[in-house]
């Protein structure tokens, strides 16, 4: 099955978005709770011991951090933002096959293609459907959209059939 899109800044933050509550969240949760922990142990050092110079450190680097972990993920949002904002108008081809998916990125009409083969029995791959787009996880760290305004409901049906096929 082939098929060609585009992404728009939206959708392709949007996929960002759900790609951090997919697998970041769990470790931000849990991040969250050990910079708490530092935090009131922090606080109940310089409570028992107002001299305590590690009291500080703690609670300045259990509050500190634990705002900034869940700060970054809207900073990396916004850089996002502005580079997709910068950058030319992309094109995508994707094919998939039994045993690869390949996806042909163009950037304008003056870039070479770059393309990308992802090996279905080597590579960590996961999927996920929302009301506006299909997204393809690999490895845990690369997230394709496949926005559903690009496809046909005979492409929709295929895709969704090949991520159920597949177990992806």
């Amino acid at each position: 099955m082939d098929i060609n899109y585009n992404n728009t800044s939206s959708e392709v933050l949007a996929g960002f978005k759900q790609f951090w509550k997919r697998y970041r969240r769990t470790h931000a949760v849990l991040m969250t709770i050990a910079y708490a922990i530092a935090f009131a142990l922090g606080v109940n050092m310089i409570v028992l011991s107002p001299v305590n110079f590690y009291g500080y450190i703690l609670t300045v680097m259990g509050g500190g951090l634990g705002v900034k972990l869940w700060t970054d993920p809207a900073r990396a949002r916004k850089k996002l933002a502005a580079r997709l904002a910068a950058m030319p108008e992309e094109h995508y081809a994707a094919s998939f096959t039994d045993e690869t998916i390949t996806i042909t990125t163009r950037f304008g009409d003056e870039t070479p293609e770059q393309k990308q083969l992802i090996r279905l029995s080597s590579e960590q791959l996961d999927s996920d459907e929302t009301k506006d787009c299909f997204l393809l996880y690999v490895n845990k760290k690369i997230l394709f959209v496949f926005p559903k305004r690009c496809l046909s409901e005979s492409e929709q049906a295929g895709l969704r059939e090949y991520f159920n096929d597949k177990n992806i």
